[in-house]
């Protein structure tokens, strides 16, 4: 009779602990799978200032304007095919925002993505181009992905300037590079004739 009591009080114990370690890995009260910048504002560096055009590689130009605080920015990615704007508020040197990006003529849940993310001023040097250094992250997350750009001297921001126009806006509608698959449309937004092929 000893035995099977033993056996009893081990498989409660196993049983509890199982419960115990899934409760610590599904994290508890936190959202599993959400980042969070630990960042901190500062003063805003000398001569430094919000509104401007930025410049990274990857996500092009991105456009800032500021009113009592309030921050916008619209950008247009280095390829041309997705748009997004950002809100925010400024504290010191730190915006931290929401944001939404657009596919350039695509419909459905798959044409927007949106998420929060946030913007560091920094002067690396006097004399140097000022800088943006942040994060950005999809749904709740504000980090995991790195947005840094760099200042444009003499460059006035102009957010609309990102947007796509009405036939860029089109379903279907030819693509910047012109690239293969890409349904041509007339100026009444209907699928164009295929042209006969040219010869060689």
């Amino acid at each position: 009779m000893l035995q099977p009591t033993w056996i009893r009080s081990a498989l409660v114990l196993g049983l509890a602990t199982t419960l115990s370690l899934g409760a610590v890995a599904c994290g508890g009260g936190n959202q599993p799978g959400v980042k969070t910048a630990q960042v901190s504002p500062s003063a805003m560096p000398d001569g430094g200032q919000w509104p401007g055009v930025y410049y990274n590689q990857v996500y092009g130009f991105l456009h800032i304007t500021e009113t009592s605080g309030a921050i916008q920015g619209a950008w247009r990615n280095a390829n041309g095919d997705k748009w997004g704007e950002l809100y925010g508020e400024s504290e010191g040197d730190l915006i931290r925002f929401t944001w939404k990006e657009h596919k350039i003529g695509v419909v459905g849940p798959q044409a927007t993505s949106e998420g929060k993310g946030y913007f560091k001023y920094t002067i690396p040097k006097a004399g140097e181009a000022h800088e943006l250094q942040g994060e950005w992250g999809l749904g709740e997350s504000d980090a995991g992905n790195s947005w840094n750009c760099v200042k444009q001297q003499n460059q006035e921001p102009d957010p609309k300037s990102v947007r796509p126009d009405e036939m860029e806006s089109r379903v279907g509608a030819e693509g910047f590079d012109g690239a293969g698959g890409d349904k041509k449309v007339n100026d009444e937004g209907e699928k164009a004739p295929e042209e006969a092929p040219k010869g060689k």
